[in-house]
């Protein structure tokens, strides 16, 4: 593998789109955003991002300038994008295996409804590790660095983009101890 191509950073971003399920993925989930990512920044300081999406499961590389167009098209739209201190070695362990991902992981539509309904009635969302929504992708890519999940959302399967938001928030503040997952006895 060439040396260019190789990451030197993980950043995340979350979107909202006014489109489709966006509003009611965002109601339901308490917060302003409907979707996730990661990406890396390769040493060529080129930027790129990983997604999973809606009838197409896990994609990328691709670039940011492609999610800042599509930010850009239409009204409504919104892109937050938040830099981690994740670097090295690490970040390109990272991009192996969002690589690994593409087209290998399914999106889990019936999980999108199944983890609305987590939100509003506590009803666990069943275990899925090859088909992803885009925040349970994140969250399992960057677990040993960044645990996206809560007290509340126990599995990387119950987390959505608000509450990854709300996560690396805590995390940022320091307050993360506050909402931190359990500590499971072995």
């Amino acid at each position: 593998m060439s040396t260019d191509i190789q990451a030197t950073n993980v950043w995340l971003f979350w979107t909202f789109s006014p489109e489709a399920m966006g509003p009611v993925i965002a109601r339901t989930t308490d917060g302003p955003w409907s979707h996730m990512g990661l990406g890396v920044r390769l040493k060529t300081a080129e930027r790129v991002y990983y997604e999973a999406l809606f009838g197409k499961g896990v994609t990328g590389p691709k670039s940011i300038g492609r999610l800042r167009g599509w930010v850009s098209e239409k009204p409504g739209r919104k892109l937050c994008i938040r830099e981690t201190d994740i670097m090295g070695k690490d970040a390109e362990i990272i991009r192996q295996n969002a690589d690994d991902m593409v087209g290998t992981a399914t999106y889990a539509e019936w999980q999108l409804a199944a983890m609305l309904l987590f939100e509003r009635y506590g009803i666990p969302v069943p275990h899925s590790p090859n088909a992803l929504v885009c925040c349970e992708m994140v969250s399992r890519l960057i677990q040993k660095h960044i645990d996206l999940r809560d007290r509340r959302r126990k599995t990387h399967d119950e987390v959505n983009p608000n509450s990854a938001w709300r996560r690396v928030l805590e995390i940022e503040l320091g307050l993360d101890e506050y909402n931190a997952p359990p500590v499971l006895a072995t």
